[in-house]
């Protein structure tokens, strides 16, 4: 049962009763943070939204900041919206909710901006007599850590490198060449 509400008095005696006015407590409370912003990993040029969700006497006030210092947004809303961002906007954000009563500042959640991998350098053909040795490589660009997976004819092979060593076997046929395929970051 809350104690918050109206309270009144009566008071009584054998001459009869009397009702007080109405005396009204109202209970405040200091904002609180129910669910914290979350830690986003997003490409460049793509949209990112921070949110909280917070409880407290209203009316609630959010200062929305950037790596602890730079006040990115301010005003009533629990919801940061970020638009085409780029590594610039990697960063620590976080969230300050207030209100008469008191403030209280959210986890920081990181945003980190990077790029899809794409292959700088191509592996290029080799030819190898049996039983000779043949070398595969290729060199990525990106945000990283690169996971590669080589395949022969669309099947994955070992090892999980940016090169190849090959003894090609006597089973081995001329429209045996490997391609690859470049594979997003593995998660951290």
């Amino acid at each position: 049962m809350s104690e918050a509400g109206s309270y009144t008095v009566i008071v009584s005696d054998s001459s009869g009763s009397v009702t007080s006015s109405v005396a009204v407590l109202s209970l405040y409370t200091l904002p609180a943070i129910t669910a914290q912003p979350t830690n986003k990993s997003i490409l460049n040029r793509s949209n990112a939204t921070l949110s909280v969700t917070a409880t407290g006497t209203p009316p609630l006030s959010y200062n929305w900041l950037f790596n602890g210092t730079n006040t990115l947004q301010s005003g009533s809303s629990n919801t940061l919206q970020l638009s085409d961002l780029n590594t610039n906007n990697s960063g620590f954000y976080s969230v300050i909710v207030s209100n008469a009563y008191g403030a209280v500042t959210s986890v920081i959640a990181t945003v980190s901006v990077g790029f899809a991998p794409s292959i700088a350098t191509q592996p290029a053909a080799d030819f190898a007599w049996l039983g000779n040795n043949a070398l595969f490589s290729v060199t990525a660009d990106g945000t990283g850590p690169f996971h590669y997976q080589w395949q022969l004819n669309g099947n994955s092979m070992e090892p999980i490198s940016p090169m190849i060593f090959l003894r090609p076997s006597p089973e081995a046929v001329p429209s045996d060449f490997i391609p690859i395929q470049a594979l997003p970051p593995m998660p951290p």
